[in-house]
């Protein structure tokens, strides 16, 4: 029995290539997120089309995590859903999803005005109450 998978959160997921590898390459458990518009475009499709994709996809179950509309990507699972970073995080991701072990993003700031938002959106996910210290340090998670 392998050990729980990790949960990941991707911010800015967009083509959603960086979660689709995470779940399929790492075995992780991936929230992929972005706006509206791109979750139900792009982000949607890719996740449609790497459904069951891979050698360890064929007989592993769905997410470990539980994330409402998971599919098996390789060695993990991915799901998509809306995550605007203007509007607090806890109003708009439940359950497991609002506690990630990891918290990734690649090129998802294309607009000074989004830094702050963005950093927001990330904090919020890996500073919260109760979270153990990060590897060799006293303090709370990790950001960047």
């Amino acid at each position: 029995q392998r050990a729980r998978a990790p949960l990941v959160v991707e911010l800015g997921s967009g083509s959603g290539l960086v979660g689709l590898a995470a779940a399929a390459a790492a075995g992780a458990d991936v929230l992929l997120t972005d706006t509206a518009a791109v979750v139900s475009g792009v982000l949607a499709g890719n996740l449609e089309r790497n459904a069951g994709t891979g050698l360890a996809a064929v007989s592993a179950p769905g997410s470990s995590a539980g994330l409402p509309g998971a599919v098996r990507v390789g060695a993990g699972s991915a799901a998509a859903a809306v995550l605007d970073w203007t509007v607090p995080v806890e109003q708009q991701l439940q359950g497991a999803a609002t506690e990630p072990d990891v918290v990734i993003a690649a090129e998802c700031i294309w607009l000074a005005e989004l830094v702050e938002p963005f950093a927001a959106a990330a904090s919020s996910l890996l500073l919260r109450p109760g979270r153990p210290p990060s590897a060799g340090g006293d303090r709370p998670g990790a950001l960047f």
